[in-house]
């Protein structure tokens, strides 16, 4: 059936439902009385007049008969500028309804979980969309390949190998304790983080939120640090894997050529003959 007016029960049992139809036409205008026939038997309402050339005290005057209609439960049905000298005719329709929960919610026992859930899972979304985008750039795969060699020669230097294009060809381009995967530790933790400490109602909150950077920071090296020492066990290979698989995108197979440019620039980090001229600059 159609809804109604309704106002029943007391306390938490009461039902509150308002319905509020209305026509505001202009002041000196000729309605036909075919027209409002139709709104009173098809729209349950009838047409009051204002003066839309005065638009704020028009509005003013159907906000606040819709306000008293619905007992004060809305009070701005139509915002500033809603209205204006061109305007001829307005149809309200507003319907205020309060009433208790079927089953009600204990409040010790819900949390800000959801927010900062979907807080840290619109900022993975946005890095792993971010980069990629980025990927499909030609310039930015060639990065990747040097990306790849860089990985390639320190895997050659923490296993002792020769640091000559043969020593280092065999090792992959991904490695646990990449920069990459840095960051996408910091985004997880921060997500735990913040989960624990709720959502950020003020500035206060979010100054702890703030204050916690540094924890997160130490907290996704260590995870990082402990995955490259462990890195043959089933924790450790649990703990970078979502790393190794995002090196998928932000590495490339390096060329001959971006394997030397590697290792020049690892033996110039040891202090070790290159081989070749390299100029030293410094920052200004």
């Amino acid at each position: 059936g159609a809804l109604t007016n309704r106002d029943t029960g007391s306390g938490d049992e009461a039902v509150h439902l308002q319905i509020v139809n209305s026509i505001w036409g202009q002041q000196g205008y000729t309605f036909l009385d075919s027209f409002l026939d139709t709104l009173a038997q098809n729209y349950g309402a009838g047409l009051r007049l204002v003066d839309f050339a005065q638009s704020e005290e028009a509005r003013r005057t159907i906000n606040g008969w819709v306000s008293d209609q619905t007992a004060g439960r809305i009070a701005e049905l139509l915002p500033s500028g809603a209205v204006d000298g061109e305007t001829a005719l307005v149809l309200t329709n507003a319907v205020a309804f309060k009433a208790a929960w079927l089953h009600g919610f204990a409040e010790e026992s819900t949390r800000d979980s959801a927010f900062n859930l979907l807080d840290g899972g619109i900022r993975l979304v946005f890095f792993l969309g971010y980069l990629g985008l980025i990927s499909l750039w030609k310039e930015i795969r060639r990065v990747f390949a040097y990306h790849g060699a860089e990985h390639k020669s320190v895997f050659a230097y923490e296993e002792n190998r020769p640091l000559t294009l043969a020593g280092v060809k065999g090792f992959s381009t991904h490695h646990p304790r990449c920069g990459t995967s840095f960051l996408l530790v910091v985004m997880v933790v921060a997500l735990i983080v913040f989960i624990g400490l709720g959502k950020p109602q003020d500035w206060g909150d979010r100054l702890i939120r703030f204050l916690f950077i540094p924890v997160i920071g130490g907290i996704s090296y260590e995870i990082i640090r402990l995955s490259g020492k462990k890195f043959g066990t089933k924790l450790a290979q649990v703990l970078v894997a979502p790393g190794l698989w995002l090196q998928k995108v932000t590495t490339r197979e390096p060329d001959d050529d971006q394997l030397e440019v590697a290792l020049v620039a690892l033996k110039s980090a040891l202090d070790r003959d290159v081989g070749v001229d390299v100029e030293m600059v410094s920052g200004s």
